[in-house]
């Protein structure tokens, strides 16, 4: 697995709620980006996509 976390967008949703455990079941490390969070991402707000998106793997 890679040492940069996934970051998993809107998972507290319903769904990705259960991406984020299954990821994390595999020792996978995981950074959760709801909309309404410090470091949060919102896709009608580009001022949050950087500093969501440093230093992750993959999304």
């Amino acid at each position: 697995m890679a040492h940069q976390p996934f970051l998993v967008v809107g998972g507290t949703g319903k769904t990705g709620r259960q991406v984020v455990a299954r990821l994390r079941a595999r020792g996978a490390p995981v950074r959760v980006a709801p909309r309404a969070a410090e470091r949060r991402f919102d896709w009608a707000d580009e001022r949050t996509w950087r500093p969501a998106l440093e230093g992750v793997a993959s999304v």
